[in-house]
């Protein structure tokens, strides 16, 4: 089967695409009957985060997008109505005793990419992150929505959003494509992005990333062998997989919410 094959075999029943700061916790019309889309940039080449705003673009979608760094295509991010753009803070090197960025504190990468991306309301951290400072931290820079619990699909748990004791709003998450490559492996398979989308009974929010959509990722490996050319869009290019992988995920996921 080609990369742009699809595997849609049913039609479900109509959820409409929303960002995420659009959820309110005491309106529950506002996230249930709704499905919502968010893109971890994570440092991607602007070639992968280019084809990955192409792709849901063409199809008209909602998404909410967590920004790592600077990029031209931030300003054309921002020129469409149907975009959010939030942050995707890295807090690893400090936790790690390494930070090589010149970041002392949490507080401090927080600051920086609310500077980038001033009017980001949504977050999630690089890794998912969490702790009860840095919550606190975000709410202080008027960031009002967090999107790190990530809780499986294949655990089946009814996942809802709630608010947090600083007055955010705690959304979790569902699917994430390469967390979907870690759970084939094991006794607890995830379900599909459409098998949530047409059934899944919680809020349904679903996580790519650019360069797994633009790789076609069907197994970490490929991902972890490519990481000496994982700025150099090109290189990359020649390594998409030709199966089923991430990027058919994300194109049947798009086909199926605009045609219903």
């Amino acid at each position: 089967m080609s990369s742009m094959e699809s595997q849609v075999q049913w039609m479900p029943s109509r959820r409409a695409a929303a960002t995420i700061s659009s959820i309110d916790v005491g309106a529950p019309e506002s996230w249930m009957n709704r499905w919502f889309l968010t893109i971890d940039v994570d440092w991607a080449p602007d070639e992968a985060i280019a084809d990955t705003i192409d792709l849901i673009q063409r199809f008209g979608s909602a998404s909410t997008w967590m920004v790592t760094h600077d990029t031209p295509l931030l300003d054309d991010l921002r020129k469409s109505s149907a975009v959010e753009l939030g942050i995707h803070p890295n807090f690893n090197g400090l936790l790690q005793g390494h930070d090589t960025r010149g970041f002392t504190s949490a507080r401090a990468v927080i600051e920086d990419l609310v500077a980038l991306v001033p009017e980001a309301k949504a977050m999630r951290s690089h890794s998912v992150a969490q702790s009860s400072p840095v919550l606190d931290f975000c709410a202080e820079h008027g960031l009002t929505h967090d999107v790190n619990m990530f809780i499986p699909s294949g655990s089946a748990n009814v996942c809802t959003p709630w608010k947090s004791w600083n007055g955010m709003t705690r959304v979790p998450y569902v699917w994430e494509d390469d967390v979907w490559c870690l759970y084939e492996a094991t006794d607890q398979p995830e379900r599909t992005p459409l098998e949530i989308y047409t059934s899944y009974q919680g809020i349904v929010v679903i996580n790519f990333h650019p360069i797994h959509v633009y790789l076609n990722t069907e197994r970490l490996e490929r991902y972890e062998s490519l990481r000496h050319v994982h700025h150099n869009g090109r290189a990359l290019l020649k390594h998409r997989y030709d199966g089923y992988g991430t990027r058919n995920r994300l194109i049947d996921l798009l086909s199926v919410a605009a045609a219903s």
